[in-house]
């Protein structure tokens, strides 16, 4: 039988180096905790016990130490890291088109951010916020479309520029990213020669390369390029697999067990979205790509990072705190590409 509590403590050791973070640096209720970010997931103050409520949904020691050896390898991007990883997408894609920010005209560059289906607000929302921020002093908010199949006159925005950057958080199936492209080219006219940048946090190399490969295809005339901050993998899949074939097949079981407790849905999310298999998780949510028992709750399921229906989207005041802030901890910038 195994000692649950040790090797959650173990595990916890495990994410921190995969993530190049520590916990300390993160508390639910942080007020007045100088360098310390707030983060109800991961803080140091919950962490370790929310592990062991997540824990329950298993019935067996081999399901836990299976749980527990997904965690240490799961990407989870806290506020502070993640605006780190999205100033160096930004910087490659500004030196991929030769773009300066202090000479040349920020009307050349439109960024577009991908709406979800719903229409409710999106990882790509809090990525165009972020940009907002960041571009602040360059006057680049009106470049910056949270959602462009509702933005009007856009259309000249389209017309001025020389660039545009399709933004997401995260690629899995591509469905998202497919209908984006091809909204964008039905209800605008997109002058032949600009450069077309799906610009991704994080996302499957194998996926986006076929989808930019179907784009240059169907849009004859246009250049699709890509860059992706981060390439990620099925949890059975890659240089490294997380998991072998027989150890899927039991999170599948468990997932299995967790639908059936789950609140009806018209889709399933056994193993995630359209089975994708992934282990990654963003401070304001949980990609549906990813397996379902981190972020599906049901009667049998206490998920360690819950998928909200509906993120929140973060202040003008708020961003312009996390900017000081991280000014103040720069010395994290050393957390890995």
């Amino acid at each position: 039988m195994i000692n649950i509590n040790d090797e959650i403590k173990r595990t916890i050791i495990e994410f921190e180096h995969h993530n190049n973070i520590e916990i300390g640096w993160y508390h639910s209720n942080p007020p007045g905790m100088a360098h310390v970010w707030e983060d109800s997931r991961i803080g140091k103050d919950v962490f370790e016990k929310r592990i062991g409520e997540w824990l329950s949904v298993c019935s067996t020691d081999e399901e836990k130490e299976l749980l527990l050896k997904l965690l240490a390898s799961f990407d989870y991007y806290p506020q502070d890291v993640y605006k780190i990883y999205l100033n160096r997408l930004l910087d490659s894609y500004f030196k991929m088109i030769g773009f300066n920010l202090e000479n040349d005209n920020i009307k050349d560059v439109l960024f577009l951010a991908v709406p979800s289906k719903d229409m409710k607000l999106s990882g790509a929302t809090h990525i165009s916020s972020l940009i907002a921020c960041h571009l602040l002093d360059y006057g680049a908010k009106s470049q910056i479309i949270e959602n462009f199949l509702c933005e009007q006159e856009l259309q000249d925005r389209i017309n001025e520029c020389k660039h545009i950057a399709i933004i997401d958080d995260i690629v899995g199936s591509g469905h998202t990213i497919n209908t984006a492209v091809e909204s964008l080219f039905k209800m605008y006219s997109i002058k032949s020669g600009i450069d077309i940048t799906i610009l991704l946090m994080c996302g499957r190399e194998k996926k986006i390369k076929s989808k930019v490969k179907g784009f240059e295809k169907r849009y004859p005339g246009f250049k699709f390029n890509c860059i992706v901050q981060k390439q990620i993998y099925k949890c059975n899949k890659g240089e490294n697999p997380v998991v072998t074939a027989d150890e899927l097949a039991i999170i599948e079981n468990l997932e299995m067990q967790i639908e059936k407790a789950a609140p009806p849905s018209a889709n399933t999310y056994i193993l995630g979205f359209e089975r994708n298999s992934l282990l990654v998780s963003f401070f304001y949510n949980t990609p549906n790509n990813s397996l379902s028992t981190f972020w599906r709750p049901s009667t049998n399921n206490i998920p360690l990072f819950t998928r909200a229906d509906k993120p929140r989207r973060p202040s003008v005041s708020e961003l312009k705190d996390a900017t000081e802030k991280n000014t103040k901890n720069a010395y994290r910038n050393n957390c890995k590409s």
